[in-house]
């Protein structure tokens, strides 16, 4: 009876253990499978491969499709912004094994979920990077409330990478000081930022910053790119590659949607939107490149050509964390709000608290598109921007401040307890600053190696994706 028992007891455990690893158990069977048959980069290959194209399934234009791929294949930075995805599918199947306790409730907040050191953005008076420089968070495409430090690990995979981009080499303990630089600040705005500074939006500091510069003449430059004045009425220049005439049923329902969405505006605010041309934006973005976008000119305050000025909608879908950790996003979804365009919104006046110029969103055929006046003074870091490591730390640490600030306001926002996030969030950082950059640079690693791999095979997978 005792043996029975023990034997009954033993079965029990065995079911229990296969429920709760069984998805853990058929990775590491397929890893096992793959090993005896076919070789590390194979297997790899064919992983990428489906992911990449099953999240690029929504281009049906081939040559748009190349044209992403092409730049996806350009660089290991670039094929890092364009696989969000990836990141989070590997997070998903423990490819990437970050510190314990990194994914605590007590981390959590409002996160870009695309951090890169080009979501940094600036308000660019023309002037060279320095101290006085107002940064910002940009592009909330893929935000959700997770733990924070998705962000800060995607950061510094993004900062290592683009570090091989730069004009000058970066040695290793240049990389390691430039790491821990970014943390430290990050912690320092964590425990030191006040609710002063919470409450003030960059947009604030921005309008001080650009009265150095001449903004008339940044529109009239830009104007100047993408449209033409013919008999004295502006319209896009249809000789811009980068420009694309839209369907009459497309024009219809913007325009349609454009009225209704004006009749809410104050008075004042509605004279200046009267619609002179619309045209389809292609070969826009990197992650997001193949979403439809449209570009729409308007009058302006009077009817001189000058006073013109561009709005873009742009097509939001449901961010690839939520649908590549599917785990992850189910431990914070409770915060989703009820479409995309507005789960951009939300997120962007919760870590930025301000919207830009006429911003709102719109539906068009059961679609949501984020709309968003287009300002000529956005200005996003590139290697040039810098001439050796120091002034590259410089802005990194400004750029810790900003994520910190912008994680602490969308926290606040979110009316959840900011005093312990900030105590237990510094602690975790202080005690796994280590584990954090070395796991940063094995995913760089893993990302240099993903983009060699695609970009030796890319023929193949653009084949494959048009089965």
């Amino acid at each position: 009876m005792i043996l029975i028992k023990l034997i009954s007891l033993l079965l029990l455990l065995s079911c229990n253990i296969s429920i709760a690893q069984a998805s853990d158990q058929k990775s590491k069977f397929a890893k096992l499978h793959h090993q005896f048959f076919v070789s590390d980069d194979a297997y790899r290959l064919e992983i990428i491969k489906n992911r990449i194209n099953k999240h690029n399934k929504f281009i049906t234009d081939k040559q748009m499709l190349e044209y992403k791929y092409k730049a996806m294949a350009s660089s290991p930075f670039s094929f890092f912004r364009a696989t969000n995805h990836l990141m989070y599918a590997d997070i998903e199947s423990d490819e990437v094994r970050l510190p314990k306790g990194w994914d605590s409730q007590w981390h959590s907040s409002w996160v870009i979920a695309d951090m890169h050191v080009q979501n940094i953005s600036y308000w660019d008076t023309k002037k060279d990077l320095n101290s006085d420089t107002v940064y910002f968070l940009d592009d909330f495409d893929e935000s959700l409330v997770l733990p924070v430090t998705v962000d800060l690990f995607r950061y510094l995979v993004s900062l290592d990478l683009f570090m091989d981009n730069l004009n000058f080499k970066v040695s290793r303990l240049d990389r390691l000081d430039t790491f821990d630089g970014f943390i430290k600040s990050y912690r320092k705005a964590l425990k030191q930022t006040n609710k002063k500074e919470l409450k003030k939006s960059p947009l604030i500091s921005m309008r001080e910053q650009l009265q150095k510069i001449n903004i008339s003449m940044a529109q009239k430059k830009m104007l100047q790119k993408w449209t033409v004045v013919d008999n004295g009425i502006r319209q896009f220049n249809s000789l811009n590659p980068k420009l694309a005439a839209i369907s009459d049923s497309e024009q219809k329902i913007i325009r349609k949607r454009w009225d209704i969405w004006r009749r809410k505006l104050p008075q004042a605010e509605s004279a200046l939107l009267n619609i002179l041309d619309i045209r389809s934006r292609i070969f826009s973005g990197l992650g997001s490149l193949g979403l439809k976008r449209f570009y729409i000119l308007v009058q302006g305050e009077s009817p001189q050509t000058k006073d013109d000025f561009m709005i873009e909608l742009k097509q939001q879908v449901k961010s690839s964390a939520a649908v590549n950790s599917p785990t992850l996003f189910s431990k914070f979804s409770h915060h989703y709000p009820k479409n995309e365009a507005l789960r951009n919104l939300v997120a962007q006046y919760s870590m930025y608290g301000a919207f830009f110029p006429f911003q709102t969103n719109l539906r068009l055929n059961r679609e949501y598109y984020l709309v968003r006046k287009i300002l000529p003074y956005i200005g996003s870091v590139r290697p040039k921007s810098f001439n050796s490591v120091q002034d590259l730390q410089i802005h990194v640490n400004v750029a810790a401040k900003t994520i910190a600030i912008g994680h602490l306001r969308a926290r606040t926002s979110l009316q959840f307890d900011t005093k312990t996030f900030r105590r237990k969030l510094s602690r975790f950082l202080e005690n796994n600053v280590t584990g954090m950059i070395s796991q940063s640079e094995g995913y760089a690693k893993t990302v240099r190696k993903d983009h060699q791999i695609f970009s030796l095979n890319i023929n193949g997978v653009l084949n494959e994706s048009t089965r």
